[in-house]
């Protein structure tokens, strides 16, 4: 990851703040929301926040500054509707950072925050069988319950994906919260 945004760096030194969030480069986001402070809640054109794209690519300095300046933890993408929580559990572009999730959840993200498919970051944490990412979301009130648009808890989802660890702490949790 360093190296592509190395060399997305060395080839394109102006940098909108949706990029310079994504590549980590804290100098640059910090020019550019100093200049502007609606840059720290912007929207790019693709539909991401400033926020939840450092949150994605798991830039934790960027995330903290932004949450300084003002970002919307609770903001939602126009695309698919993650929130910065939902990106930063989100594995595609490297291991959940526990520091962004707490700095988030500490911001006033929702936990139970919903995606366009229903999803929940629980359900996210579920399926990558990220058991730091279950407690902590547990521990900021993580609704073991809800169900996404497939009618899956995210119990169903750890299940499905091998986790069982993780499925039974989330079906355990899910019946002294919400008994039948």
């Amino acid at each position: 990851r360093s190296a592509i945004a190395s060399a997305i760096l060395r080839r394109r030194p102006r940098l909108t703040v949706f990029e310079a969030a994504a590549a980590g480069d804290l100098p640059r986001v910090r020019a550019l929301v100093d200049r502007e402070g609606s840059a720290a809640n912007a929207v790019s054109p693709d539909g991401y926040s400033p926020l939840g794209l450092a949150a994605f690519f798991k830039r934790r300095d960027v995330v903290a500054y932004l949450l300084e300046r003002g970002a919307d933890p609770r903001a939602a993408s126009r695309q698919g509707g993650f929130t910065p929580l939902h990106s930063a559990v989100a594995t595609d572009a490297g291991p959940s950072d526990d520091d962004i999730v707490r700095l988030l959840l500490a911001s006033g993200a929702d936990p139970n925050a919903r995606s366009a498919s229903g999803g929940t970051p629980l359900h996210t944490v579920a399926f990558t069988g990220d058991r730091a990412g279950v407690d902590a979301l547990l521990a900021h009130g993580a609704d073991a319950s809800i169900e996404n648009a497939k009618g899956e808890t995210a119990a169903d989802v750890a299940r499905q994906r091998g986790n069982a660890e993780i499925a039974t702490i989330l079906a355990t949790r899910r019946s002294r919260d919400h008994p039948r």
